[in-house]
């Protein structure tokens, strides 16, 4: 399987921050993740594009080391174009460590509660489909992986990023405080 996705962290990061990284990289599909050591933006980007991938995923440290931030970056270009930056409220991982298998075919980004900006960003920034909103009760996606975005809009969460293999939840929880897309998108809101 070639790597369209390479997932990497920040300079110096923590335990959460590589696992964030180890995690997503299990998750998404034709995705690699790749130590930073102590490696530039520029290297990596070098690197990444050397493997064949078409997007960069940094997990970023925010408050007391935790995960603060995904970015997101298309790598299809001459220079390395920021597409999307997500604040991240917090993170739940599953229960066993490296619990989730890589998924055997491109993942399906959708949303619940109507057409989702967000959801369509992410799905942009992935480069994976985007199928809008999902009605589990008249679409099945058996043998399948789902991105779903769900919309919270209470106080500091705008939404929760769940991975689902059909109807089965993965554990891996992203919390979404909220986003920015690049100036020139036609998605200018942060959530």
């Amino acid at each position: 399987m070639s790597v369209e996705l390479v997932v990497s962290t920040s300079r110096h990061p923590t335990p959460p921050v590589r696992r964030l990284a180890r995690e997503l990289s299990f998750a998404l599909w034709s995705a690699r993740r790749v130590n930073r050591g102590g490696s530039s933006f520029q290297e990596l980007v070098l690197l990444s594009k050397g493997l064949g991938a078409r997007r960069l995923v940094l997990v970023d440290r925010g408050l007391h080391g935790n995960p603060g931030k995904l970015l997101f970056y298309d790598l299809t270009r001459e220079e390395p174009v920021r597409l999307l930056v997500i604040w991240l409220r917090g993170v739940v991982f599953p229960e066993k460590l490296r619990s989730i298998r890589k998924p055997r075919a491109p993942l399906f980004v959708a949303s619940t509660g109507g057409y989702s900006d967000f959801a369509e960003e992410l799905a942009v920034a992935l480069n994976y489909p985007y199928v809008g909103e999902v009605d589990f009760s008249r679409t099945s996606f058996e043998g399948r992986r789902l991105l779903l975005v769900e919309p919270v809009g209470k106080g500091n969460l705008a939404y929760v990023l769940k991975f689902l293999e059909g109807s089965t939840d993965l554990g891996l929880k992203i919390l979404v405080k909220r986003f920015a897309t690049r100036p020139e998108s036609s998605v200018r809101q942060k959530g």
